[in-house]
C-alpha cells in the first residue's frame, strides 16, 4: 500500500510541474505589458520575463569628446536579477550628438555601455530596451571652452570683378579649437569682418545698409555684443562687410562676394566673448578686364639669324593687367598673333591664372617687308657712304637709302586680345562715368610692317575685322569709352643674315672719312684713329655671340681690341661701330717705314670671317 501512494504522490508532482496554473496547453507565458517607463514585463532573450529597468550614466554631465558610463539594472517580476545574457539595447536621440554601444547582455543583473559625445554641445536622451520595457536618463554634453582659431582656406584665393564672368566668390575658412586642442563644439559663434577696396564686396548676405555701431575694443570691425543702432529693425547688426556665423566640426565659413573695384581684402575672425582673433592672407579681388594700358609684350630675343635661316626661334610673351595693375585679369582669355614675318607656332593662346602667356616664334619665308626708308634711315645710308666709301659702302644716292636699310630687316609681331580703354576713374566707385576722361585706340588691330603706327595699304597691312564689314575701321575719335573690343599692342624683332659690311673709315682730324685709296699713312711721332663698321645687309647689328677681334702687326694699338654682340633689339641706334687708334713706335725716325696690317675676324655662327687693311706705318 506504501508502494502506491508514492507513486501517485510522484505522479502529481508530475502534472503540477508541466501543466501551469490554469492550464492552456502548457505555455508559462505572461500577458504583454502595457506599462510605462522603466516598469512592466517583458520577454528578455532567452524567454527571461523582465519586468523593470532602471537606467544611470555617470557623469551625467560631460564636454564634447566626453564619455558617459551608461548603466542598466534590469529585473525580472520578482524583482530579482534577470539571468545573465539577457540582452538590453541602448539608444541615443539626437543621434548625431555622439554614439553608444548598441547592446550589451547583463551580467549579475547590469548591463553597461559607454556614451562618446561629438562635437555638438546639447542635451541627449540615452534609452534602454529589453524587450517591450525601457528607461531613460539625460547626458548633458558641455562645449570645451575655445582656445584657438586659426585661418585654413580661402578657395580660390583670386576671384574676379563683379561681373566679368570670373568666379565672383571666395570661400574662407578658420578652424576654431577648445583648450584641449580639439575642434569646439558645434554652434560656437564666430564673427567675421573685413577690409578691401570698398568697391560693395561683402561677407554672406548682401546688406545694402550699414548701420552705426560703438566700436569698445578700436578694431574698425563691429563685434557681437557691441551697442548698433538697428535702423533696419531686423534685429541684428546689419552690414556688408560684417557676418556672425556658428561653427560646424570646429570650422567657421564665411563667402566673400567681389564688388566692381578691384583690390585686395584681409578677413579678419573673432570668437564672440573671446578675445581670440585670427586673419587670412590677402584674397586679391581682380579678374577685371585687360586694359589697353597695361598690355605688355615681350621676347626672349631680339635678334634672330632668321635672313639666312629657318626655325630659329624667340619666345614671344604678353603680360596684361587690369585698370589698376592687378595682373589676375580674366583666366582663358584667348591672346592671338599676326606676324609680319616667320610664324607662331600657335595662332592663339590663353591667358594663366597671373596674366600672362607666350608662345613660339619661328623665322621662315617670308621675310620683312621691304619699306620706304624714314628720315633717319637716309640720313644714316648718306653717313656711312660719306665715312666707309660709295665703294665699300653703296647704301645711297647721296640722299636717300638705295640698298637695304635697318627696317627692312624688322619684323612686327602684334597681339591682340578683348579688353577695354584705359580710363581715370576719377570718384573711384570702379566703373567708368560720363565725366571720367579715356584714353582713344584705334578699333581694329592691324600688323604695323612700316612702323608708322597707321594701317597703311601699301605696304598691304592685315587687320582684324571685329565688325565684319569688310572694312578697316580702326580710326581713332571713338565718341564713347569701350569696355569690351579689341587692344592690341606689338614687338619688333631684327631679322637679320651673315656680315655684310666689314668696313673702316679714318679720323682726319675734322672728320670721319674713308681710307686713302683703302689704304692709310701713318707718320713718324704721330697716329690714326680708326673706326670699324659691322652689319649685314640691311646695316643692322649681327645676332648675339657674334666676336669680333682686331689686331695690327705694327705700331702701337690701343682702344676696342674685342667685342661680342648682345642681343640688340630694333632702334634708330644704327649699326655697331668699334674705336681704337694706332701710333706710330719711332719717335726718333731712327726706323723706316713698314707695313702695317690690320686684320679682323668676325666669327658668326661659328663661321669665320676675315678682313684685312693695309697700310703704312713710319
Amino acid at each position: 500500500m506504501k508502494k502506491y501512494r508514492f507513486l501517485l504522490l510522484i505522479l502529481v508532482l508530475f502534472a503540477y510541474t508541466c501543466g501551469g496554473s490554469g492550464g492552456g496547453g502548457g505555455s508559462n507565458s505572461l500577458p504583454k505589458s502595457e506599462g510605462g517607463s522603466g516598469a512592466g514585463t517583458g520577454t528578455g532573450t532567452g524567454g527571461t520575463t523582465v519586468a523593470s529597468i532602471s537606467l544611470t550614466a555617470t557623469p551625467t554631465n560631460i564636454t564634447v569628446g566626453g564619455s558617459s558610463s551608461i548603466q542598466a539594472t534590469v529585473l525580472d517580476s520578482l524583482s530579482a536579477n534577470v539571468p545573465d545574457g539577457t540582452t538590453v539595447a541602448f539608444t541615443i536621440s539626437p543621434s548625431s550628438y555622439g554614439s553608444i554601444t548598441s547592446s550589451m547582455d547583463t551580467v549579475s543583473g547590469i548591463a553597461t555601455a559607454t556614451f562618446i559625445a561629438a562635437n555638438t554641445a546639447g542635451p541627449v536622451t540615452v534609452t534602454a530596451t529589453s524587450g517591450s520595457v525601457s528607461d531613460t536618463v539625460i547626458v548633458t554634453i558641455a562645449g570645451a571652452e575655445s582656445g584657438s582659431i586659426s585661418f585654413t582656406s580661402a578657395t580660390p584665393s583670386n576671384i574676379g570683378i563683379k561681373g566679368t564672368s570670373q568666379t565672383e566668390t571666395s570661400t574662407i575658412t578658420f578652424s576654431v579649437k577648445d583648450i584641449n586642442g580639439t575642434p569646439v563644439s558645434n554652434g560656437t559663434a564666430i564673427d567675421f569682418c573685413m577690409t578691401g577696396p570698398n568697391g560693395g564686396e561683402y561677407i554672406n548676405d548682401l546688406d545694402v545698409t550699414t548701420e552705426a555701431y560703438i566700436d569698445a575694443n578700436s578694431n574698425n570691425c563691429y563685434d557681437t555684443g557691441e551697442s548698433y543702432t538697428d535702423s533696419d529693425g531686423n534685429g541684428r547688426y546689419t552690414g556688408p562687410r560684417h557676418a556672425s556665423v556658428s561653427t560646424i566640426s570646429g570650422v567657421a565659413t564665411a563667402t566673400l562676394h567681389s564688388g566692381y573695384a578691384p583690390g585686395n581684402v584681409t578677413i579678419f575672425a573673432r570668437v564672440v566673448g573671446k578675445t581670440l582673433v585670427s586673419s587670412s592672407p590677402v584674397i586679391s579681388i581682380g579678374g577685371g578686364m585687360p586694359s589697353a594700358k597695361h598690355l605688355t609684350v615681350a621676347t626672349s630675343k631680339f635678334n634672330l639669324e632668321g635672313l639666312g635661316y629657318a626655325d630659329i626661334q624667340a619666345t614671344i610673351s604678353t603680360y596684361v593687367a587690369d585698370r589698376v595693375g592687378n595682373a589676375n585679369v580674366l583666366q582663358g582669355t584667348t591672346v592671338s598673333y599676326f606676324t609680319e614675318a616667320g610664324a607662331t607656332i600657335t595662332s592663339s593662346s590663353t591667358l594663366n591664372n597671373q596674366g600672362a602667356t607666350s608662345v613660339i616664334f619661328r623665322t621662315q619665308n617670308p621675310i620683312p617687308e621691304d619699306v620706304t626708308p624714314d628720315t633717319w634711315e637716309n640720313t644714316l645710308c648718306v653717313r656711312l657712304e660719306s665715312q666707309y666709301g660709295s665703294t665699300s659702302v653703296d647704301v645711297s644716292d647721296g640722299a636717300v637709302c638705295t640698298e637695304g636699310h635697318p627696317r627692312d630687316g624688322w619684323a612686327a609681331i602684334t597681339v591682340m586680345m578683348t579688353g577695354e580703354e584705359a580710363f581715370n576713374d576719377t570718384n573711384g566707385n570702379g566703373v567708368y562715368d560720363g565725366s571720367d576722361t579715356y584714353t582713344d585706340t584705334p578699333q581694329e588691330a592691324f600688323i604695323d610692317k612700316n612702323d608708322n603706327s597707321s594701317r597703311d595699304t601699301s605696304p598691304f597691312e592685315e587687320f582684324k575685322d571685329d565688325n565684319g564689314d569688310g572694312l578697316y575701321d580702326g580710326t581713332l575719335g571713338s565718341p564713347v569709352w569701350d569696355s569690351n573690343k579689341t587692344i592690341f599692342d606689338d614687338i619688333k624683332l631684327l631679322i637679320t643674315g651673315a656680315p655684310s659690311y666689314v668696313e673702316l673709315s679714318r679720323w682726319n682730324s675734322t672728320a670721319w672719312v674713308p681710307l686713302t685709296s683703302g689704304t692709310f699713312n701713318i707718320a713718324n711721332g704721330d697716329y690714326m684713329s680708326f673706326k670699324l663698321l659691322i652689319a649685314d645687309i640691311n646695316i643692322n647689328p649681327l645676332i648675339s655671340g657674334t666676336t669680333v677681334t682686331i689686331s695690327s702687326d705694327a705700331g702701337k694699338q690701343s682702344g676696342t681690341s674685342s667685342y661680342t654682340f648682345p642681343d640688340i633689339a630694333p632702334s634708330e641706334n644704327g649699326p655697331v661701330e668699334l674705336l681704337f687708334t694706332i701710333a706710330s713706335d719711332d719717335d726718333t725716325d731712327a726706323m723706316d717705314p713698314e707695313v702695317c696690317t690690320i686684320t679682323v675676324a668676325v666669327t658668326w655662327k661659328g663661321i669665320k670671317y676675315t678682313y684685312v687693311f693695309t697700310g703704312i706705318v713710319d
